[in-house]
């Protein structure tokens, strides 16, 4: 039996040895509870990272990033866009005094007019 064979049987049943993360030796234990939460920088290790090591979800790192840096560029898209409605709103509202303001005058002039036309049908 190849170690191939022996390593797909075990990660079958929980055990990975692609990490060599499956045994940790007595020394190992000391220097994990030594470990930081966070690294500092990205070359360091800290909790976080010898977890998400072990676990497999250090591989994510870079697919994450992307899809944050597409929420943040549609988030100011949405900003942007949110800023262009609210002035379009402001417009809209201190244009309709002006138009409401308008529309009586035309009724008052169309009445004028009405008035002058039936003035004039009725001096034939």
């Amino acid at each position: 039996m190849q170690f191939k064979d022996i390593a797909v049987l075990l990660r079958g049943v929980g055990i990975d040895l692609i990490h060599n993360r499956f045994l940790i030796l007595q020394g190992e234990v000391e220097q994990i509870a030594l470990m930081k939460p966070k690294a500092l920088n990205e070359n360091d290790d800290g909790m976080l990272e010898y977890l998400e090591d072990i676990v497999g979800s250090s591989r994510l790192k870079v697919p994450i990033e992307k899809l944050q840096q597409k929420i943040d560029q549609l988030q100011e898209e949405r900003s942007a866009q949110l800023n262009r409605m609210k002035f379009a709103e402001k417009e809209k509202t201190d244009a309709e005094g002006p138009m409401k303001n308008l529309i009586t005058e035309l009724r008052v002039d169309n009445g004028i007019a009405l008035a002058k036309n039936r003035l004039h049908q009725a001096e034939r």
